[in-house]
């Protein structure tokens, strides 16, 4: 399906909407689509050591780095487009373009690795997972954030926002696209990640303190590797 005239097409369009995504155009949108990414600065700033960088694993366009030094950041992507579209914002941010499944780095090199909204959207989901486990290292921190796909903010963003908006400007169904796009719900996300890393506690958002997926519209937090899991 990833070869289908649909998703080519979809893909286009993604890079057309790369500069100018409708989730980021009001304040209101902005508030939820960004509220797993004050989440993970907010425990970047207080799980890693003090000089670490943040190695953000599916960058995309660099919306986290709004929230932290882009001076410290590296910033991973396939694309080359949210690349380009992130050194323009952040000209002194680091920009590697690389696969999640081999990363550029050594073993065991980082403290700290982050992944934002990228997880749900990743086929070969383990193999990224003990990609990134390997580049930690024993103790080195994930932080992750993921949608809470199916609960009611989501659903009533696509009814009433990016549904309308993909409709009507490029002509494509946005619950199609989601099929496609969002592959691995939490629940599959967390098990997979059980295999690999020590889970610590999760932190729901914008309403952190309702752990209700149907309420909320991330799910973030910190998994250190454990590879002692793979001999079980």
């Amino acid at each position: 399906f990833y070869r289908s005239p649909f998703y080519l097409r979809w893909l286009d369009v993604w890079n057309q909407m790369i500069p100018d995504w409708v989730i980021y155009e009001k304040p209101l949108y902005r508030f939820f689509s960004l509220s797993g990414h004050r989440e993970v600065a907010r425990l970047f700033r207080a799980e890693a050591p003090p000089d670490a960088w943040m190695v953000d694993l599916g960058c995309g366009r660099g919306e986290l780095f709004h929230f932290v030094d882009p001076a410290r950041c590296i910033g991973v992507d396939g694309n080359r487009e949210f690349l380009a579209h992130l050194k323009a914002r952040f000209p002194e941010a680091t920009a590697i373009h690389a696969d999640f499944t081999r990363l550029p780095f050594g073993d065991g090199v980082l403290d700290c690795a982050v992944s934002l909204h990228t997880l749900e959207h990743l086929y070969f989901l383990a193999e990224c997972l003990e990609e990134a486990g390997r580049v930690l290292g024993r103790d080195g921190h994930f932080i992750f954030s993921i949608p809470t796909e199916g609960g009611l903010g989501w659903k009533l963003g696509r009814k009433l926002v990016t549904g309308p908006h993909l409709r009507r400007r490029y002509g494509l169904d946005v619950e199609k696209v989601m099929t496609i796009e969002h592959i691995n719900d939490a629940t599959r996300v967390l098990r997979l990640m059980g295999l690999y890393f020590d889970v610590g506690r999760l932190v729901y958002r914008p309403f952190r303190f309702l752990p209700v997926l149907a309420l909320n519209s991330s799910i973030t937090g910190v998994a250190r590797w454990n590879p002692d899991r793979l001999a079980v």
